[in-house]
């Protein structure tokens, strides 16, 4: 999922403990030499300001910032889309004292950027957000290099306190876009030969270990509860950028609602092309289970996972092992994710 610069990302960073700078003559310069080192790292895509990859997807990797003078900073390179250019960006807040008002926060984030200095061109511009009351200004350099800053009140709630600051991305877009997102643009031949071989590895690795509810597989417990427990899992033929997992569905002993189950799930990345994938790939699941297994056609079952407007199963002759196929719309960034699932069935009351 592409990073947004906007209010849901606002609301995370700001309930961070970062320290309110103090209301004084001096802020706004305090606050522009700030900005001065994230604009001074610009020409190199960060590179001096850059730690270790702390997030992403296929759409962008998330850095940590090793400048203890950057508040609560990370570094984004976000990967170019057929929709979205290629850009690096240092985000970081600085909170202003309690009491702060909306008006009084753009003020400072104004007098900050004019704090920057005359540079040659750069051009400083000041937009109204009808919706916070904020004034949101950009300083810009060309089509490629801009810094915003944005005024924000974060309203207290119960043992919350106001808190108001100034969120800042400096931004440097890439020319020319070199770096895409893996298939944003559509599956070449080669493309489409990993992602089978990466199906093929899924499907003989989660048969070999059905039996034994993938005990073999199962890493990191992630999630724990009464019924469903999911576990992290490393595949090493597994798409870049795929979520795979082991997950239980355990019910008790004369429960007939569903039935117990283990599985071993991967979801590829968003892949986008202009027609679906999932009858090829339903061939290609089909060719690679064993000659006994039975798909069963226009299924109803109760099996708990959500199922997709496209979806097949096949099952094993004694009915203890699925495989599963799944096409799902990814309503966020588009393109579609295709899901292959082995399922193990257990009886009701057991492990």
């Amino acid at each position: 999922m592409r990073k947004a610069f906007g209010h849901a990302v606002l609301a995370l960073l700001v309930a961070l403990a970062v320290p309110a700078f103090a209301q004084s003559s001096q802020q706004p310069t305090v606050i522009a030499h700030i900005v001065k080192i994230a604009v001074a790292a610009m020409p190199s895509n960060f590179a001096s300001l850059q730690g270790k990859r702390t997030d992403g997807d296929q759409f962008y990797d998330e850095y940590a910032v090793t400048d203890p003078n950057i508040p609560q900073g990370r570094i984004d390179h976000s990967l170019a889309t057929p929709q979205d250019r290629e850009y690096w960006e240092c985000f970081f807040v600085v909170l202003l004292p309690n009491g702060t008002t909306i008006n009084e926060a753009s003020d400072v984030a104004a007098r900050a950027l004019r704090a920057l200095g005359p540079t040659p061109g750069y051009m400083l511009m000041g937009a109204l957000d009808k919706d916070t009351g904020a004034t949101i200004y950009t300083w810009r350099h060309s089509a490629t290099e801009r810094v915003v800053a944005t005024p924000y009140v974060k309203k207290a709630s119960g043992t919350e306190q106001q808190e108001t600051g100034i969120a800042f991305s400096v931004r440097k877009y890439v020319v020319n876009n070199p770096h895409y997102a893996i298939f944003s643009r559509g599956v070449t031949v080669d493309d489409q030969t990993r992602i089978t071989e990466a199906f093929n590895g899924e499907i003989v690795t989660g048969l070999q270990e059905a039996a034994t509810n993938f005990i073999q597989l199962r890493t990191k417990l992630t999630k724990s509860g009464n019924v469903n427990s999911t576990y992290e899992t490393s595949l090493p033929f597994a798409l870049p950028y795929s979520t795979c997992e082991v997950a239980s569905a355990l019910f008790p002993a004369g429960y007939t609602a569903d039935d117990s189950h283990w599985s071993l799930q991967c979801t590829s990345p968003a892949i986008f092309r202009a027609a679906s994938m999932f009858d090829e790939l339903h061939g290609f699941v089909k060719k690679a289970l064993p000659a006994n297994y039975v798909e069963r056609m226009n299924f109803r079952t109760r099996l708990a996972t959500m199922m997709s407007n496209k979806v097949a199963r096949w099952d094993s002759p004694d009915g203890q092992t699925s495989v599963v196929l799944e096409e799902t719309p990814d309503d966020e960034d588009g393109g579609m994710t295709y899901t292959v699932s082995v399922v193990h069935f257990i009886p009701n009351g057991t492990q």
